[in-house]
């Protein structure tokens, strides 16, 4: 049995700027360059009514409990992720916390 049997995918947004135009009074975004970053990891569905505390607090309801390897980038809340098992998707969610330890990583979807 695999350590890390599935894959994790989600997309950044690198040199994406506000700016603010002074002749219309409008603030402008620059498209930037949209990255698609796929990683190793470990996910399984939790039982229902599973909670954690955000980053504000708040009790937050999450159905996946993802690990991946120490050298998985860093990911925000409201990150976009979807799992695969080979090819097929088994889990899309927006990250609802996400934790470096010092052997790896988890995340809550």
């Amino acid at each position: 049995m695999a350590r890390f049997p599935h894959t994790l995918e989600f997309s950044t947004k690198s040199g994406v700027e506000d700016f603010y135009d002074q002749e219309t009074g409008d603030y402008i975004q620059t498209e930037g360059e949209t990255t698609v970053i796929r990683e190793i990891c470990r996910a399984s569905p939790t039982e229902t009514g599973k909670v954690i505390s955000s980053e504000d607090g708040q009790e937050v309801s999450y159905g996946w409990d993802v690990h991946a390897p120490l050298n998985c980038p860093d990911m925000a809340t409201g990150t976009m992720i979807t799992v695969y098992s080979g090819i097929v998707p088994v889990a899309k969610s927006d990250v609802k916390r996400f934790h470096r330890y010092e052997l790896g990583c988890r995340i809550w979807l």
